[in-house]
Parts: C-alpha cells; structure tokens; sequence
C-alpha cells in the first residue's frame, strides 16, 4: 500500500514538471487568445492584461516601452493597460511592453491590435470589448454590456462583476446588465471597467465610456438673438426680452437667467417685474452706433445650464 502511494505521488509530480515547462515555452492552453493579437472595433476600446502573456508572467514590474501610434495606452488602477484609438482612419496599431525580471534581465512583448468594420468579422476570441452610452444628468442609463462581448466557449453565469468603479457616478449590477447613474448635477465624461468570466485570459476586463449631457432638446431650445436698435435714447434702459424666441424644455421652464458675459460698452441687469418673464436691461451712457455682444443663461442648478449668445446692433 505504501509503495503504491509512492509511485502515485511521483507520477502527478513529473506531470507537473512537464506542464510547467511546456507553459515556459508555450501560451497556456487555457487561453482562447495564444496570440498577442486582439481584434476590436475602432469604438470599443481595450483593456489588456500584460501577465497574461507567457513571457512576462515572471516580471516583477512592467512599462510600455512603446507607445502606439494611432491611440493611446496606459496602465489602470488594476495593474491592466487601457487602449483607446485616436486615429479613427487606423486600421491597425501596436506598442511595447517590457518586463523587469528578478535577476535584473528585460522581456519585451509587442501587442498588436486590428480594427475591423463589422462586428461579424470578430474572431470568437476577441474576449470583453469596451462599450459607450450616454445619458442626461441625474438620468440613470442601462447598458448591456456583455452584449458586443465575445467568447469562443460561454460567459460564466452570475460572473459580471464592476472591476473600477466610475469617478463621477454610481454602477450596479442588475440582471446582467450594468445601471449608471451620474452624481447630482454632474455634466461632463465618465468612465468605468467592468470583468466577466470568460477563457480569454489577457482581456477579460472592459471600459464603459460615458458622456454626460443635456439632451439636445434643452439644449436647442435656447436660440442666439439678434437685435437692431433704430433709435436709442442715452441714460434710458434698453428691455431686451432674450427669452422670447427661446422654446425652453420642460427642464428649464422655471430656470433662473443669468448674465455670463457683458458687452464692451454699456451696462446689463436682470428685470423680473416687466412682464410675465425675466428680461435683460441695457443701458448706454453716450450715444452709440456699431455691435455689441453678451452671452447670457439658463440655470436650474449650480452646474446645470443652458446659454445663448446676443448680439445688439446700434444703428
């Protein structure tokens, strides 16, 4: 009995042995990805993991010794590197990654990375792609992130995880989607990383780029004005009713008006006892021909608004 334990415990070790070495010359074979090549679309970014390539799992620190050309690359709070292009006429891009070793040696790995036009010209193994949504502020958006996603097996069920939670906002998992919701009067751009468990070991990690805006319905409703002025008496306050042509969504019905910037010559104010809205009062000291311009606003909040431009000719 003891002798067969013997041989039992020395075969499993050869077999080891022999996997160890054959993972040092060769991709593991868990990998559905052997190569350093990744295939995306030019909008979905990448997010890389630079361990998983067989040559560099030995370092102990690791750089982009070069940068790609048509995009940018840069490590992440997990250790990743996340690829964004820039040259949207690139139809392929690379750069370098070097490892520092133990023994004070350097391994280099060269990613490359083709872009294709159709989301049917993705290998299976393109792994987690990045995706992009957009949403109003304080609006939250759904995105179905494991949807442009891809795997030559199946994605692990219940395996969407957040990686890096968004700066700006807040992400939840929700019947294997993700839930954004910007902050509180956030306007502006945001980002989060999200993991899923699928055999593609050097990208199982992908960005969520989002744009946080006004819809294009407040902010067309708000219209630039041109006045012309025939006559004008000096020291008489001009009423310049700038919210007249302006067809304000439902958000900025109650906005309060604001002035942002004001014309060379002469004075501005706000009067909210003519008529039934606010207007602008301009006001000329001396007699005056030519342009003049100002930039008023619509705030429903501190960092929320909507502006236009006016321009007054003096004839």
């Amino acid at each position: 009995m003891l002798r067969r334990l013997y041989i039992l415990i020395l075969l499993v070790t050869v077999t080891s042995c022999d996997i160890a070495k054959e993972d040092a010359v060769a991709p593991d074979i868990g990998d559905e990805n052997p190569a350093n090549i990744f295939y995306t679309l030019q909008e979905n970014n990448l997010t890389i993991d630079p361990t998983a390539f067989a040559e560099l799992k030995e370092a102990t620190s690791l750089s982009i010794s070069q940068l790609p050309k048509n995009g940018e690359a840069k490590f992440i709070e997990n250790g990743f590197i996340f690829y964004r292009l820039t040259n949207k006429a690139a139809t392929s891009d690379a750069f370098s990654v070097e490892g520092k070793t133990a023994t004070g040696g350097s391994i280099t790995e060269e990613v490359k990375i083709n872009f294709v036009s159709n989301p049917s010209d993705l290998p299976c193994y393109a792994g987690a792609l990045g995706d992009n949504a957009r949403t109003e502020p304080e609006k939250g958006v759904e995105v179905n992130v494991m949807l442009n996603d891809k795997t030559c097996s199946s994605i692990a069920d219940n395996s969407l995880v957040i990686e890096i939670p968004p700066k700006n906002g807040k992400a939840e998992v929700m019947n294997q989607r993700i839930v954004y919701t910007p902050n509180k009067d956030y306007v502006g751009d945001d980002i989060f990383f999200y993991r899923v468990g699928i055999n593609t070991k050097k990208n199982p990690v992908a960005s969520v780029d989002l744009k946080i805006a006004e819809s294009a319905e407040c902010t067309s409703s708000i219209i630039d004005d041109i006045i012309n002025i025939l006559s004008y008496t000096p020291n008489s306050e001009l009423p310049l009713d700038v919210l007249q042509n302006d067809r304000l969504c439902v958000l900025y019905k109650d906005a309060e008006l604001k002035i942002l910037t004001n014309p060379t010559v002469g004075t501005l104010r706000i009067d909210k006892t003519v008529g039934t809205r606010p207007v602008i009062m301009y006001k000329l000291t001396e007699p005056y021909k030519g342009q003049q311009s100002f930039e008023y606003a619509l705030y429903r909040s501190e960092k929320l608004f909507i502006k236009a431009k006016v321009t007054v000719n003096f004839n």
